[in-house]
C-alpha cells in the first residue's frame, strides 16, 4: 500500500511540475508574440523621432547660415554700389576736365568774363557754349568748381549712394587749376560710409584725380631774333629774384619745376637722383595727413603741402644779359 501509494505521489507530484513548466513556457512565448507585435510599432517611434532631431538639426543649420549668407550677399552688392559711384564721379570729373582744356583755349582770346558772356555761343557745338560763362567764373576762383561740377555729376544719385553726407560730402578742395604750366589738376574727396561697423571699421577715405593740361599751347621765339639777340649783350636771359645764376632758356628744370600732387607722405618715393623726400620746412608744420595731398618736384628733397609754397614757387624774370653782373651763367642751359 506504502509503495503504490508513493508511487502516485511521485506520479502526482512529476505531473504537477511538468504541467508548471508548460504553463510557464505558454506565458513566456505569449510574451514574446505580444512583444514581437509590439516591435515594429516601437521602431517606427524610434525612426520618427530620429527623424524629428534630424529635421530639428537642419532648421538650426538654416537659422544659422542664412543670416550669414543674406550678409555676404549684402556686403557683395554694397560693393557693386561703391564700384557704380566711383565709375561715375571718375567719368564726370574726366568729362569736365577735357571741357575745361578746350575753353581755356577759348576763353584766352576774351579780355574778361563779361566779354565771354554776351559773345554769342551758338557757334559752338554742344554744351561748350552754355559753360563757357561758367568757366570763367571757375578759371578767376577754383572754389567754384563743386558748383561747376553739378552740370556733370548726377546729384541724386550721389545723394542716394554710399557717399557720407551725399553731394555735400564731396571736396574739390585740393583741385589746382590753370598753375604756370596751365595744368588742370581735378582732385575729387569723399567718405564711403559702413552701415554695419563691425571690430572698429571706419568710413572708407576715397580720393579720385583727373590731370589735364590746358589746350592753350605756347609761343616759340623766332629764330633769327634769337641769333640778332645771342650776338649782342641785349640777349635775354632769365633770372629769379633769389637766384645767383641766369639762365638762357625759359624752360630749364631749375627754374621752370616739374611739379606733381601725391596722396599721402611720399616716404617711398625718390627723386630722379635717387633722394628721399623730407617735410618742408615753410608749409609742413603741425600733423601730418596720410591722406592729404602733396606736391614734389623730380629734383627736389621736400614734399610740401601747398602748391604756391615759396619753396617751389619760382619768380622768373626777364632781363638782357648786359644787367646781369654778377652772376654765373646755369650749368644746365647756359654753356
Amino acid at each position: 500500500i506504502v509503495r503504490g501509494g508513493s508511487d502516485c505521489f511521485l506520479k502526482k507530484y512529476m505531473n504537477e511540475k511538468w504541467t508548471n513548466r508548460l504553463e510557464s513556457r505558454k506565458k513566456q512565448r505569449k510574451a514574446e508574440r505580444k512583444e514581437n507585435r509590439k516591435g515594429p510599432k516601437n521602431r517606427s517611434q524610434r525612426e520618427q523621432r530620429k527623424e524629428r532631431l534630424r529635421e530639428a538639426s537642419l532648421t538650426v543649420e538654416a537659422s544659422l547660415s542664412l543670416p550669414l549668407f543674406l550678409f555676404f550677399l549684402f556686403i557683395f552688392l554694397y560693393f557693386i554700389q561703391i564700384f557704380i559711384i566711383q565709375e561715375h564721379i571718375q567719368s564726370a570729373i574726366t568729362r569736365m576736365g577735357l571741357d575745361m582744356a578746350k575753353l581755356s583755349y577759348i576763353y584766352d582770346d576774351f579780355t574778361d568774363g563779361a566779354d565771354a558772356e554776351n559773345f554769342d555761343k551758338t557757334v559752338f557745338e554742344g554744351d561748350l557754349g552754355r559753360n563757357l560763362s561758367e568757366f570763367g567764373l571757375v578759371k578767376i576762383n577754383s572754389a567754384m568748381l563743386k558748383l561747376y561740377a553739378q552740370n556733370y555729376l548726377n546729384i541724386d544719385q550721389i545723394n542716394k549712394s554710399c557717399i557720407e553726407n551725399g553731394y555735400h560730402g564731396i571736396s574739390f578742395d585740393n583741385s589746382v587749376l590753370f598753375d604756370e604750366e596751365d595744368a588742370i589738376h581735378i582732385i575729387v574727396r569723399y567718405q564711403i560710409k559702413i552701415p554695419i561697423k563691425l571690430f572698429g571699421v571706419k568710413d572708407i577715405d576715397m580720393v579720385q584725380r583727373v590731370l589735364l593740361r590746358a589746350w592753350t599751347g605756347y609761343t616759340v621765339m623766332s629764330a633769327y631774333s634769337m641769333e640778332e639777340e645771342e650776338n649782342g649783350e641785349g640777349m635775354i636771359v632769365y633770372v629769379t629774384k633769389t637766384g645767383s645764376v641766369y639762365h638762357r632758356n625759359r624752360e630749364c628744370s631749375h627754374i621752370k619745376l616739374s611739379v606733381r600732387p601725391v596722396t599721402g607722405i611720399p616716404s617711398e618715393l625718390r627723386n630722379e637722383n635717387g633722394a628721399k623726400y623730407y617735410p618742408c620746412e615753410k608749409c609742413c608744420t603741425g600733423e601730418k595727413d596720410a591722406f592729404l595731398t602733396y606736391y614734389i618736384t623730380s629734383d627736389g628733397t621736400r614734399y610740401h603741402k601747398q602748391r604756391d609754397c615759396p619753396k617751389i614757387k619760382r619768380t622768373v624774370l626777364e632781363v638782357k644779359l648786359s644787367e646781369v653782373s654778377g652772376r654765373a651763367p646755369c650749368k644746365r642751359c647756359g654753356n
